[in-house]
């Protein structure tokens, strides 16, 4: 009985000095296996990466890289990154990694460079990892790319597209607020102008009561008159293209405070009319509409701060109010799709005319709206 259970407890120990050693084996063939692991992901993924030193000279690319470069993988081992590549102007990134040892990622941010002659610009994210020894010191760089340039291409194709429509959109108002003012406006002030010639040759001819049913429509015909001006005026502003921006915007506030004599504006204007160029200035005239037209709306301020600028950077409109402000993140929810859609539209004319759009707001301090376009932006 006694040796049964020495050799049941012998075959226990050899069964688990088994398992030790498979464990103990499969341990020791880890490194191997992620090696090859990590080999295979490297030589088949369609990302392109590249392995360089500290002072950025290449150890070693995949064959996506060269790929890409249209030259053969060892011909990278041992060029440095920014003697193949001079026109690139990241040096100042790659050193950071290298000292902070902190990834950098530039999705924000597409790289773009000529691939070559016969395919053009292309455009790529791209991701720099640090490579740290066991103290912690970074001892190589991961460059990784992925090209990007259909997206790039189709958002650009999509922009245009929006542009045009923009254009397109304005011309119609444009025609239409034209066709008001020539057609139905001058129309309605043939009528009323019959209307009164027919009162005065009537005055002491005809029964009172019968001069009273005529006159009591003037003012109708006036109401019309002024509905048909308000109309025109929104659609497309005749001052904006006879007399231009400055003139427009001068208008617009005198008009404005007509309106909502509650509301104080105080206009600051430190730029010429020639230093406006002509595209932008119905942009420019639209965000300002939205921008008050929401103040009057919707903030219960009582005060305007409007700045038109132009500064060696930017050409820059700011509409700042003492309202109750709101959260700019609610906003822009599909709850509230009134501010929303003014908000939305305001950003999108001057992201699509090449400039850049900012609202700040706080509750019960304010809100902010900028927008600015460098000089050198344009509308095609």
């Amino acid at each position: 009985m006694q040796k049964k259970r020495t050799y049941e407890e012998l075959e226990k120990r050899v069964r688990e000095l088994e398992k030790e050693g498979a464990k103990r084996k499969s341990i020791e063939e880890a490194p191997r296996n992620t090696n090859e692991l990590l080999e295979k992901v490297f030589s088949t993924t369609y990302m392109l990466i590249a392995y360089m030193d500290t002072d950025f000279n290449l150890i070693r690319v995949n064959h996506a890289y060269a790929m890409a470069d249209g030259r053969d993988p060892e011909f990278f081992a041992g060029k440095n990154h920014f003697e193949l590549y001079p026109n690139e102007d990241n040096r100042s990134i790659f050193s950071r990694v290298v000292e902070k040892g902190e990834p950098y990622t530039a999705y924000t941010k597409p790289f773009k460079y000529a691939e070559h002659p016969k395919r053009g610009i292309t455009y790529w994210d791209w991701t720099l990892q640090p490579v740290k020894k066991g103290s912690g010191e970074v001892e190589g760089l991961i460059l990784s790319l992925v090209n990007i340039t259909r997206r790039i291409k189709a958002e650009g194709a999509l922009r245009e597209n929006q542009k045009h429509f923009m254009t397109a959109q304005e011309n119609e108002k444009k025609r239409v607020a034209q066709e008001l003012h020539d057609s139905i406006g001058q129309s309605l002030t043939a009528i009323k102008f019959g209307l009164e010639n027919s009162l005065d040759e009537k005055a002491g001819r005809t029964a009172e009561a019968q001069v009273e049913s005529l006159r009591a429509i003037i003012p109708l015909v006036q109401q019309a008159i002024e509905e048909v001006r308000r109309i025109h005026t929104d659609l497309r502003p005749s001052m904006l293209d006879d007399l231009g921006i400055l003139a427009t915007i001068n208008w617009f506030c005198r008009e404005f405070q007509m309106i909502y004599s509650d509301i104080k504006i105080k206009k600051h204007v430190a730029v010429q009319e020639n230093e406006v160029p002509e595209p932008f200035k119905m942009v420019i005239f639209r965000v300002l509409q939205e921008a008050m037209n929401n103040i009057a709306k919707h903030s219960d301020a009582n005060f305007v701060r409007l700045c038109f600028k132009k500064t060696d950077e930017a050409i820059a409109l700011t509409v700042e109010d003492n309202g109750r402000g709101f959260d700019p993140g609610n906003a822009l929810s599909l709850k509230n799709s009134e501010k929303r859609f003014g908000i939305t539209s305001m950003k999108e004319r001057t992201k699509l005319t090449g400039g850049s759009f900012a609202i700040k707001s706080i509750p019960g301090v304010g809100t902010a709206i900028s927008a600015s376009w460098p000089p050198d932006s344009s509308i095609t």
